[in-house]
């Protein structure tokens, strides 16, 4: 590899010799490499999303066997961003319309960055990150059948229905996991629901002071002070905001409704 053209972005710089060149080794999927010459034998549209850009096809498209393909990544990106977040921002605005499979060994760590967050919301069913976990190891044949078997359901209304409802039951596990790590069961998450719905009936729903306050009170089952609930309206609250009692009073209705 050559200084003239090496990726900086994202990458470190290696240890160029007095022809300012660097010389190393990659280990590279068979079954990877294999697995993008079938897609593109099937019509599949196969681009580079690497921080690698422009010098993958250089140093690795001839080695897998591949013709110069397309670059849907590219640019400096922020580095408080990182790779993953870089690539998924990138790739959301990209591929309207059509189903989007994302191979990497690397997880976006944002939810509200990822992938399918990212993707117009028609789209989102249509869209797959799939995570290599042992980027050592690569692109596996398990991968492969893993990945195929999406790819085909994404082409027929009968498997676009199974990949609506596979995205339906992911969801749902989502939401249950998330649950019992904050509230601990369904009956607390369904008693700090009935708390903020009250509150957002009386405050509004685009304020935050309602969600500040289900939290307090959730935090507090053995009940609230009127001082630190006043410090929270004045902390978050505006003029029309109603008193700390009054507040008390609504909070304690929806944990009767909750019980």
């Amino acid at each position: 590899m050559r200084r003239q053209g090496y990726p900086t972005y994202l990458h470190r710089e290696p240890e160029w010799d007095e022809n300012e060149q660097w010389t190393t080794t990659h280990w590279l999927s068979n079954s990877g490499g294999a697995w993008l010459r079938d897609l593109l034998a099937r019509g599949i549209d196969v681009v580079w999303a690497t921080t690698w850009q422009h010098a993958a096809n250089e140093h690795f498209a001839v080695p897998l066997g591949l013709p110069e393909l397309p670059i849907a990544v590219s640019g400096e990106g922020s580095r408080l961003l990182g790779s993953s977040s870089w690539k998924s921002i990138q790739l959301s605005r990209q591929f309207d319309h059509r189903p989007l499979l994302w191979v990497d060994d690397n997880p976006v760590p944002s939810p509200s960055l990822a992938l399918p967050a990212l993707r117009l919301r028609s789209d989102r069913v249509l869209t797959r990150f799939h995570w290599i976990r042992n980027w050592d190891i690569g692109i596996t044949e398990h991968d492969v059948r893993d990945m195929n078997e999406w790819l085909e359901l994404t082409r027929t209304g009968h498997g676009h229905e199974e990949l609506r409802e596979r995205r339906r039951r992911e969801r749902d596990r989502s939401r249950a996991t998330f649950r019992r790590s904050r509230w601990g069961n369904e009956a607390e998450y369904q008693r700090w629901r009935a708390i903020h719905g009250r509150l957002e009936i009386a405050l509004g729903v685009n304020q935050s002071l309602p969600h500040v306050l289900a939290w307090y009170a959730f935090d507090h089952p053995n009940g609230l002070d009127p001082v630190e609930v006043t410090e929270l309206v004045v902390e978050w609250g505006n003029a029309e905001t109603p008193l700390a009692a009054e507040l008390i009073r609504i909070i304690r209705c929806g944990n009767a409704m909750g019980a």
